[in-house]
């Protein structure tokens, strides 16, 4: 992860933005940044909720796990350096 921000209870990440679905809505900037789907670019939105990308990541990491042959890995996301890109995350 890149740079944090603390916005009021929560810490955003600059590594990742929202785009304005209303699921699937976390992107990667370094994958993406523009959404096909609801037209989005990232530099009118949000960036991501570091909360909400570690556990997207973290769930990623359990369906897609390559150093186990476990489909339910549970070894932390941050114990793990498989970063999953937009075909992962359902794009």
């Amino acid at each position: 992860m890149e740079k944090q921000q603390h916005i009021g209870n929560f810490v955003t990440t600059d590594g990742y933005w929202d785009c304005g679905c209303d699921s699937d809505y976390i992107r990667c900037k370094a994958d993406t940044l523009y959404c096909p789907k609801c037209k989005q670019h990232e530099n009118e939105m949000p960036d991501s909720r570091l909360e909400e990308v570690l556990g997207l990541l973290e769930e990623a990491n359990k369906l897609n796990c390559e150093f186990c042959d476990e489909e339910d890995c549970d070894l932390p996301a941050e114990e793990h350096i498989i970063i999953p890109d937009a075909r992962q995350m359902g794009d």
